[in-house]
């Protein structure tokens, strides 16, 4: 995202109780990250901060995905077979995010770029067991929706922890 969006939604979404964020290199990402283990470093600086503000001992874990391919492999690492799997989605032919509330201990939640995810990138989400879903009538900015999305998340699955 743009400007200090990535570290309002990074400090946001730490004070909720995200267990972890993967910042994902879209194929319509306005903004190339070139430095990533400098950029890495800060985000984990601004979790800690958050986390320290809101009174969490766990911080969530912090990792860059530089394209589709590095992001289902670090997914892979943290999902279980019986967790909710979702994208945000314009497609209209998204489900409500507010219908899937289930029993599932842990939900795993992808937000795109401005502009949305591509095709291809839909695609790819489906392929690895994800649900478009979507967040409302409104087009959100990437940082509302991916706020919006977690607090939904947290809401409809008993507070526990949300990815």
């Amino acid at each position: 995202m743009k400007g200090k969006r990535n570290n309002y939604v990074i400090e946001k979404a730490t004070e909720l109780g995200v267990a972890s964020i993967i910042l994902y290199q879209a194929e319509r990402s306005v903004v190339h990250v070139a430095d990533r283990e400098t950029k890495l470093q800060r985000w984990r600086k601004i979790a800690e901060s958050a986390a320290k503000q809101c009174g969490r001992r766990m911080l969530p874990s912090i990792s860059f995905a530089p394209n589709i391919s590095s992001l289902f492999e670090i997914l892979e690492r943290g999902l279980n077979h019986s967790d909710t799997r979702v994208f945000c989605s314009l497609s209209p032919d998204a489900r409500r995010l507010c219908d899937l509330k289930g029993e599932n201990a842990c939900i795993h939640i992808a937000v795109g770029p401005e502009g949305d995810f591509t095709a291809s990138e839909e695609n790819a989400f489906k392929d690895h067991g994800f649900v478009g879903v979507s967040l409302g009538k409104n087009i959100l900015r990437s940082d509302t929706a991916a706020i919006f999305a977690v607090s939904v998340a947290k809401a409809l699955f008993c507070d526990r922890e949300a990815e």
